[in-house]
């Protein structure tokens, strides 16, 4: 097609000659093909019934291109995709000494604010670890969802995730971890660019992570909101 244009370009250019000029040394379509050296052969007249056919089927070809839309080839390639919702634990009691303390009251709040922003998604799995902060945070939402909490292991978050992963991702699920375990459940959704450990003071952030199965392989992309502030 481009060659085409090439062709049709070159007869404007002539006017009334009609004549194609020699191409120059190691010429080259913008389609990749390469012309060595001079053209040195008989040159050929373009007739006018010759270029309107020729500007007949490249203005078809074009507005068939230009309809296409670069999302349809892409959308059309994905076999598989889903939603994973990942969040730190809300807001926790300071009690000295306490290892498993319960949510504060702004942390109540917060696990409240979360299920409002979820109530309407299409959860159908919901983790959180053996801590209470975890628990207490997805539990507004698994009442809202009709749904029981699953507990793993925190230690092994990374593992745990991929393994839920490797069964097959449909849907979406929400994963609650720690600011030291986040990172790792990160990675595992397929997020590479991660801190090693988030802030003790940071809250309130929904990491949501769509994975799509495109042409064999699996393609993460990240959005984080806030909620609750």
């Amino acid at each position: 097609m481009r060659t085409i244009h090439f062709f049709l370009k070159h007869w404007l250019m002539l006017g009334r000659s009609g004549h194609l000029p020699r191409q120059p040394a190691d010429f080259r379509f913008a389609g990749g093909y390469a012309w060595s050296g001079d053209y040195t052969g008989k040159r050929r007249r373009v007739t006018p019934a010759l270029a309107v056919l020729l500007l007949a089927v490249t203005g078809c070809s074009t507005s068939h291109l230009a309809g296409a839309s670069p999302d349809t080839a892409e959308q059309a390639a994905v076999t598989a995709q889903c939603t994973i919702f990942l969040v730190r634990h809300a807001e926790k009691q300071a009690i000295p000494g306490e290892k498993d303390p319960q949510l504060a009251a702004v942390g109540q709040h917060r696990a409240e604010a979360l299920a409002n922003r979820l109530a309407a998604a299409p959860i159908d799995r919901l983790f959180a670890t053996g801590y209470q902060r975890t628990q207490l945070t997805l539990k507004p939402l698994a009442a809202r969802l009709g749904r029981e909490l699953q507990i793993y292991d925190a230690r092994q978050s990374g593992a745990f995730l991929t393994g839920i992963l490797a069964t097959g991702c449909q849907g979406a699920l929400i994963v609650a971890g720690h600011s030291n375990t986040l990172p790792e459940l990160l990675r595992a959704a397929g997020i590479a660019e991660t801190a090693s450990e988030f802030d003790e003071g940071r809250y309130g952030e929904l990491f949501i992570v769509d994975r799509q199965l495109r042409n064999g392989s699996w393609h993460s992309r990240l959005t984080v909101e806030r909620f609750g502030d």
